[in-house]
């Protein structure tokens, strides 16, 4: 019988984002050579839910998978930017007279 310390696994949430499906943290927590001790046979693979393979790989790989994850984020959030042209070109006078703005607008 495996068991993990209880500090070695904590929740982790991912998000399903292109990039982070169960398939891709699978195939990132392969690089960790005991991943398969802690996973059943593959018959049972679909039953689990994601949030535990996640974090069965996350206690795996610590702050690797850490990484891996917000650098998939980061990425998508960068393309979401650019494909919806969310990003905005200020002038630099302008930029700084928003930045020392101490108002907050509730509407």
């Amino acid at each position: 019988m495996l068991v993990f310390f209880k500090n070695a696994l904590k929740p982790v949430s991912v998000p399903q984002f292109e990039g982070l499906s169960i398939e891709r943290i699978l195939e990132r927590g392969r690089e960790h050579d005991e991943l398969e001790i802690y996973l059943p046979e593959d018959r049972d693979m679909e039953r689990l839910p994601r949030q535990f393979i996640a974090m069965v790989v996350r206690g795996l790989l610590k702050h690797d998978f850490d990484n891996w994850v917000d650098a998939v984020i980061e990425k998508r959030n960068e393309n979401i930017k650019s494909k919806r042209r969310l990003e905005i070109e200020l002038a630099p006078e302008i930029f700084k007279i928003y930045e020392s703005s101490k108002h907050i607008s509730s509407k």
